[in-house]
């Protein structure tokens, strides 16, 4: 009856290592690997809102 129980603790012990080196290997994601793929955004808005030729007309109430 020992000899079983020490036979399923060690099955259930190497169980969880391989499945521990499985995830740390292949299933977790690296936070390092995540920033090195972010790409510097390009700040060009100078010339992003430029209209041209703009005639600004207003008219109060007497008709000015």
């Amino acid at each position: 009856m020992k000899s079983l129980t020490y036979k399923g603790l060690i099955i259930i012990s190497l169980a969880i290592v391989i499945l521990t080196i499985i995830f740390f290997k292949y299933l977790k994601k690296d936070e390092t690997k995540l920033i090195e793929n972010i790409e510097p955004i390009e700040e060009n808005f100078t010339n992003s809102n430029i209209i041209k030729d703009i005639k600004y007309t207003s008219r109060d109430l007497k008709g000015n």
